[in-house]
């Protein structure tokens, strides 16, 4: 008689058996350390012993793996993984190449139709392909590349797909208002990501009652997009970068009372729009970067944004006196403040944020004086861009021995030579 690894007698082996459940025993035991599991069992058919990992173990060894390595190697080890990987696994395809009319039948008669959870294209393809897709049951995110035609012919492959999407990335198209209707349909959508497609009438999008991301940025979608997205109060992150927002499209913006996430760079918002978004208590990141908010701009900001943790202020006329208004930011992990012409003045409120990890003060006036002092007093900082600054040797080699600096982006080559060695020496110590 003899027990398995839970204690349990499974049966009597003569010694010749013995000796390699011993062997067996061991190699278990060895790979249950390293995998820090303990799940394996060990039976006895015919004189053979044979060992088998749990499905749920399976499953998660299946999740650190490759989709492509899971479904030509894994499959094919037993028909336990395969009923795995068939009924637990959930994979993430992508197809790079142009699929040709053989790929697309042998893709279609897969068994693991109903294990892919999205699909990313780069490249248009046939018609066939796209009636496949609607046979993934569990499909629930689309990426398509910018030579995508979504037309008319490719909705109504697609429509039946619709209720199941929560996620839709289409970027780089030209989509028109059919398209956007067509989205409408989603219902059950959470995440769209339609960034530069000549869209202007967005009407349909207001009825995706899940939806609590949206990238719409690089549109033409004006005062009157930004006042149906006004209506969307489920919205938690939205991007509306570079889509001729005035003032009357912050302050459709600023009902949005659940953001905490706004990217609305290079519109033309002005101090004004500011005073609409700060009714935006729940923010923690910000890009106003382009948007001639001033020092003005910045003040109401400090005073009305305390969560910040994230703040774009690039090119927008700000000065000392602006950065001083930032500096009462204490929650700041990330400041942008490029091209405004600052001065080495600015740093020394800079330096009044102790939670600043990421500092990104390109095309300023910031001399060595400046540098030195963020050197002495920032030493938290891991990511630092000074490009088109007034710094010298010095000043280089001085903010490249920040301690916990991983990151340096400087204009002059031959001073990054100087600063990678140095900051190679600091690793070594």
């Amino acid at each position: 008689m003899h027990r398995d690894l839970e204690g349990n007698v499974v049966g009597q082996l003569d010694s010749a058996d013995q000796v390699e459940y011993e062997k067996e025993s061991e190699i278990v035991e060895r790979k249950g350390m390293a995998m820090k599991i303990n799940y394996w069992k060990v039976y006895e058919s015919s004189n053979q012993i044979i060992e088998i990992f749990l499905d749920d173990i399976c499953y998660e060894i299946f999740s650190f793996l490759r989709p492509y390595f899971v479904l030509n190697h894994c499959a094919l080890v037993s028909k336990q993984w395969f009923n795995v990987i068939r009924n637990y696994s959930k994979l993430d395809i992508e197809f790079k190449k142009v699929i040709s009319a053989k790929n697309v039948k042998l893709l279609a008669s897969s068994q693991f139709l109903e294990s892919i959870r999205s699909v990313r294209i780069v490249f248009d393809t046939l018609l066939e392909f796209w009636r496949t897709i609607e046979k993934m049951k569990n499909l629930t995110k689309l990426f398509l590349s910018e030579n995508i035609i979504f037309g008319e012919l490719l909705f109504d492959t697609l429509r039946p797909l619709a209720p199941r999407l929560k996620l839709l990335k289409i970027e780089n198209n030209t989509i028109r208002y059919n398209a956007v209707n067509f989205i409408g349909e989603m219902i059950n959508l959470e995440e769209l990501y339609i960034q530069r497609n000549m869209i202007s009438l967005i009407l349909p999008i207001k009825e995706l009652k899940h939806l609590h991301t949206l990238d719409i940025g690089n549109n033409e979608i004006g005062m009157i997009g930004a006042s149906v997205i006004g209506e969307m109060q489920q919205l938690t992150r939205l991007n509306v970068e570079n889509n001729s927002i005035t003032t009357d499209g912050a302050r459709s913006i600023g009902k949005l009372k659940n953001l905490t996430e706004l990217n609305i760079k290079k519109n033309s918002i002005g101090q004004e729009g500011v005073q609409h978004l700060c009714e935006l208590v729940k923010l923690t990141r910000l890009n106003l970067n382009y948007n001639q908010i001033g020092d003005k701009g910045a003040l109401l900001i400090s005073l009305n944004m305390k969560h910040l943790t994230d703040l774009d202020i690039t090119e927008n006329h700000i000065t000392v006196a602006g950065i001083r208004s930032i500096s009462n930011l204490k929650t700041l992990t990330s400041l942008s403040i490029g091209f405004n012409r600052l001065n080495s003045k600015c740093v020394e409120w800079i330096c009044e944020l102790d939670q600043l990890v990421h500092l990104d003060a390109k095309f300023n006036e910031i001399d060595d004086e400046g540098v030195l002092l963020i050197s002495e007093r920032m030493k938290q900082l891991t990511s630092v861009n000074l490009m088109s600054n007034y710094l010298s040797m010095k000043g280089a080699i001085a903010i490249g021995e920040l301690p916990e600096l991983i990151s340096l982006e400087i204009d002059n080559a031959f001073l990054t030579v100087k600063v990678t060695l140095a900051l190679r020496r600091q690793k070594k110590k």
